[in-house]
């Protein structure tokens, strides 16, 4: 069982004390670290990010420095057998590290000595930005297979003893004159990390993990370090005339060493007879790694039509920044222009499976999101991924948007849901959007256990994903752990700070956990973040001095039932209404307002929420609720606290 720290203070205690502990061991690490602390190395990453802004290494590191610079200030030992004591082997290394972060070698500390003060880990990186570097082509499907069996290669030459083979490939820069072929060096990152996604002994980050390292001032080092993986794959492309450059190179995480780099020059009109012929050196190259299945699918060409391909790279790349990690809403303007594209690629070949998947995603995602009205875009999506599903009936991606249509799409045909993410997950279990999926719909179904399941799934898959720890906070919220709930929104905060919905989630813990001046406060903060709300924000005080959080919550549930003016975040969803009067377990009006979403068709995901919400648990055994839930599809769901 993880250990449970009742406070921030705590938890960084015992971090530090079995850092202190294996101080000397230059192998001590990440791994370790989470290993004795007995809980994964993503909670350490994400909750030292919480509470310090800190990676786990960057901690760790910290803790070395520190211990040496008291070590300096007894004058017992020697620079070489400090560093020896604190866990470097390289006495340099050291060296360059210590200067990094006093900003004199431990050479000159003694004169610095009263000048200044001990950094501590409770301090504040502060990175300086890097600037962006601005990024045509079907060279990519060409040279992919070469990189993929020169990572692979590579990595299984030197793992002859048994370290985890983990990768991270980082966003691929864009080092050519016009910024608009950014899409082909992220096409490129994507492709390869679409292979080696099927290497069977190959773990591998998700693109949103390697998309928030794009501007990062972290070293390689430290990037897999803090995501506890032991290779990085980086790269740029280059293009001039009728030629691209693409130069990768492989980098040992541990070390920072590079291990192979590599340059590509091809022609843009010769690409289909090179990819064939590379292709097939891959089969080879592979054996060893990929069973035969797995091969088959890594190998499949999702199309031979250049032209088609690139009209998909570009559409993706659009979609991708509609749905950027750093949104609450879609970029409503890039996801239609994407439509365009995948239409145009679809055209030029209409067996291609995974433009129909992202055509149906793309449309999906603007009903989703309240740009298509009512549940159209649904509809137009369940139309697609069925042509999809026609060609390949073993396409898993396609089989993951069929699920989350049957659930979200009008229907609530949770079982055929079920059994679409049962069977996506059986043809690709690297489809990262899956997990949220899945665990969504369990939130709405249950067991919440089992969403707990498949949310940890997806956080490893993707942990700078501020969605995947906002979902993770909630269903710590329906697990009754509010604590554990507060550090995941102070995670999803970090990533991306304005989602306001989020601070509601903060609200809410803070209720729960008879904090009431912390949820005074975040109410007061959410009031003052719409200026149609500003002026009640002042109320929030006084309100509270008179009667506590049960008198904010019933003056919230009042003032979405009855003011026109919308309170930033929650909309007046008759579902949310409901979720207040049930916390203040006022039987009557929510049951009123429950009533009211039997008039909608599609109840939306966060109008579903009642079969494992535990503030829902009053009305359990009460008939006129029992009913709802039939109009609501859930009664056989219906499970919680009915014994």
């Amino acid at each position: 069982m993880n250990p449970y720290y009742t406070s921030e203070n705590e938890f960084i205690r015992k971090l530090t004390e079995i850092v202190e502990n294996n101080l000397s061991d230059e192998n001590f690490g990440v791994k370790e670290l989470a290993n004795k602390a007995n809980i994964s190395r993503e909670q350490i990453h994400r909750k030292l990010k919480a509470i310090s802004n800190y990676s786990a290494s960057q901690f760790i590191r910290e803790i070395r420095l520190n211990k040496a610079k008291d070590m300096l200030l007894k004058e017992e030992d020697t620079v070489s057998e400090i560093a020896f004591k604190v866990g470097f082997s390289s006495t340099s290394y050291f060296v360059k590290c210590f200067h990094d972060m006093y900003g004199y070698s431990p050479g000159e500390f003694k004169n610095h000595s009263t000048e200044n003060q001990n950094k501590t880990v409770q301090q504040e990186i502060k990175l300086p930005q890097q600037k962006k570097i601005n990024t045509k082509t079907l060279i990519i499907t060409a040279i992919i297979s070469s990189i993929i069996i020169l990572i692979i290669f590579s990595i299984n030459h030197r793992n002859t003893h048994k370290t985890e083979k983990s990768i991270i490939v980082l966003p691929f820069k864009n080092l050519t004159d016009n910024p608009n072929n950014q899409y082909i060096a992220d096409g490129l990152t994507e492709e390869i990390l679409n292979f080696l996604f099927w290497v069977g002994d190959l773990k591998v980050t998700s693109r949103t993990t390697s998309e928030h390292f794009r501007d990062s001032q972290l070293s390689t080092h430290e990037i897999a370090e803090s995501i506890g993986v032991n290779y990085v794959v980086e790269g740029s492309i280059r293009k001039q005339d009728t030629k691209i450059r693409i130069s990768t190179q492989l980098i040992d995480g541990k070390t920072d060493k590079h291990i192979w780099s590599e340059i590509f020059d091809r022609e843009t009109n010769d690409i289909l007879g090179i990819q064939n012929e590379i292709a097939k050196s891959v089969a080879n190259q592979l054996k060893s790694v990929l069973i035969k299945d797995e091969l088959h699918k890594a190998l499949k060409k999702p199309t031979q039509n250049k032209e088609a391909y690139d009209a998909y790279l570009k559409g993706r790349f659009l979609l991708n920044k509609a749905n950027s990690i750093q949104r609450t809403d879609v970029d409503a303007k890039s996801m239609r222009t994407s439509i365009k594209y995948f239409e145009k690629a679809i055209s030029l070949d209409s067996c291609f499976t995974q433009a129909y998947v992202e055509l149906a995603n793309a449309h999906c995602g603007l009903s989703g999101w309240g740009h298509t009205p009512g549940i159209n875009g649904w509809l137009v999506g369940d139309t697609i991924i069925n042509k999809a599903l026609l060609i390949d009936p073993n396409l898993g991606e396609a089989h993951a948007v069929k699920g989350a249509i049957y659930f979200w799409g009008g229907t609530r045909n949770y079982e055929a849901a079920l059994a679409e993410f049962k069977k996506a997950r059986k043809l690709n279990p690297n489809y990262p959007p899956l997990y949220q999926w899945y665990a969504q719909l369990l939130m709405i179904i249950g067991p919440i256990e089992e969403a707990r399941k498949y949310v940890d799934i997806a956080l490893k898959i993707e942990p700078y994903y501020w969605v995947t720890h906002n979902l993770s906070a909630y269903i710590y919220y329906f697990e009754e752990k509010y604590s554990e709930s507060i550090l995941e929104c102070k995670v999803a905060k970090d990533l991306y700070k304005d989602y306001i919905f989020n601070n509601w989630l903060f609200f809410l813990n803070y209720i729960k956990l008879n904090q009431g001046e912390n949820a005074m406060k975040e109410l007061q903060f959410i009031l003052e973040a719409n200026p149609k709300t500003k002026p009640f924000a002042s109320q929030i005080p006084i309100i509270y001095s008179k009667g506590g959080t049960k008198a904010l919550i019933k003056w919230i549930a009042e003032a979405q039932a009855n003011s026109p003016v919308q309170v930033k975040g929650i909309g007046r969803s008759p579902y949310i209404i409901a979720w207040w009067y049930a916390i203040l377990k006022d039987k009557q009006n929510c049951l009123i307002w429950l009533d009211k979403l039997t008039q909608r068709k599609s109840l939306g995901y966060m109008s579903n929420l009642v079969v494992s919400n535990p503030d829902f648990d009053f009305l359990r055994k009460d008939p006129h609720f029992i009913k709802l839930l039939e109009q609501f599809d859930l009664s056989k769901y219906h499970k919680r606290g009915t014994n």
